[in-house]
């Protein structure tokens, strides 16, 4: 019995872990400037990683990924009025699943390379 309880304490510790990690989200709220890679523009104070969902909603700066600058995302949802700009010698990587990596219902400006899917390794 000890060791079923045991068991059962390291699945659901793995599984609450694991929930917390996937609901990291990192929203772009402009405060500074409009350079993506400026962590004064996010609400965790941090440039989004491969784990990272990001929000960008419709604020005054509007986000750009400029330069060589390779951006990391697990999702990206950008909101009715929210412009994203790429420029054409960026990158905007979205790590998570295909079906879930991208909700626009703003607008994408793309002049670099978008591309979606696992392009990290994991960490294991």
């Amino acid at each position: 019995m000890k060791q079923f309880l045991h068991s059962l304490l390291l699945l659901c510790t793995f599984f609450c872990c694991n929930a917390i990690t996937l609901l990291s989200q990192n929203t772009w709220t402009g405060n500074t400037n409009t350079n993506w890679n400026d962590i004064g523009n996010w609400s965790l104070g941090t440039v989004p990683i491969a784990s990272d969902d990001v929000l960008i909603p419709n604020v005054s700066n509007d986000p750009v990924i400029m330069g060589v600058t390779a951006a990391l995302a697990q999702s990206v949802a950008i909101e009715s009025g929210a412009v994203l700009t790429i420029q054409s010698t960026a990158s905007l990587s979205i790590e998570g699943d295909a079906s879930f990596a991208i909700y626009n219902v703003g607008s994408v400006s793309n002049s670099g390379t978008i591309t979606i899917g696992a392009t990290v390794s994991p960490g294991f």
